[in-house]
């Protein structure tokens, strides 16, 4: 397993050619290490169809806790069954066990990349002289990593119907494991059009996206920056008559700040 993690690589002379002296952060360096094809069967664990869980079910953190601990404070208006509170919230209380320590420890790294990742946007409108080298392909996954935590929740409810770990697709666990690749069309948007102002912060929300009815895909604001993951065919998941999606670009290229040699670039 894991045959499809390797991405292409990023030559950051190339990036940099004709640009001035600045700082470069990498993001792209983030390996996974290859799974044993064989081992147990974990119940609870989300991806033991694969048959080669480890270890007993272990605890994750649906929003990755690189994130969480970054956050002043953590408001329940963020996530989607507990937004009416508007309450306080602990690192602790947003956990799931849902995934077996083996398969738990093979996506630690898109943890780390997120903490990264957030990190670089919330701090992007303060820094200078700066270049941020991003691998999209491992923001895709991470937020497709959190919208499978997400069901796995056994939290999630639309019109009624409450959603639980039997709900998520086994596609859906292909691709997060690199057993398959997002079709075209699917994966990251983000929700502004060429040109937009982006305003940031030190804030994370998250919400399900349902298309007649069925999830297929998650709304993310990271650090003030609107993402949109699409698991159904090309912008079939929103309505362009709202506001919110009605600007989207799909695997978008870069965030740059006006007059200043200062970017965020995704490389795909």
């Amino acid at each position: 397993m894991g045959k499809n993690r390797k991405f292409q690589s990023i030559d950051l002379k190339k990036v940099m050619k004709s640009k001035p002296i600045v700082k470069v952060i990498d993001l792209t360096n983030f390996s996974f290490h290859t799974l044993p094809s064989e081992g147990d069967t974990v119940e609870k664990c989300y991806a033991n169809t694969f048959g080669n869980c480890h270890g007993g079910i272990s605890r994750e953190h649906y929003i990755s806790e690189n994130i969480l601990k970054q956050l002043d404070t953590i408001k329940s208006n963020g996530i989607p069954w507990l937004k009416h509170l508007n309450k306080n919230l602990s690192a602790n209380s947003l956990t799931v066990k849902s995934l077996c320590e083996r398969h738990n420890s093979y996506l630690s790294p898109l943890d780390s990349f997120a903490g990264e990742f957030f990190k670089e946007v919330k701090g992007f409108a303060e820094a200078k002289l700066r270049i941020t080298i991003v691998n999209g392909h491992l923001l895709e996954l991470w937020l497709l990593k959190v919208l499978i935590g997400l069901i796995s929740t056994n939290q999630l409810t639309h019109k009624g119907v409450q959603l639980n770990s039997t709900d998520i697709p086994q596609e859906w666990v292909e691709i997060l494991f690199g057993e398959k690749s997002f079709k075209s069309g699917t994966g990251l948007y983000i929700s502004y059009d060429v040109g937009d102002k982006v305003a940031l912060g030190n804030k994370i929300s998250i919400g399900p996206i349902y298309l007649h009815g069925k999830l297929c895909g998650l709304t993310a604001n990271i650090a003030g920056l609107r993402l949109l993951l699409s698991m159904v065919e090309k912008n079939a998941a929103f309505n362009r008559s709202h506001p919110k999606y009605e600007k989207t670009l799909y695997r978008f290229e870069r965030l740059r700040k006006q007059n200043q040699p200062q970017e965020i670039i995704f490389k795909w």
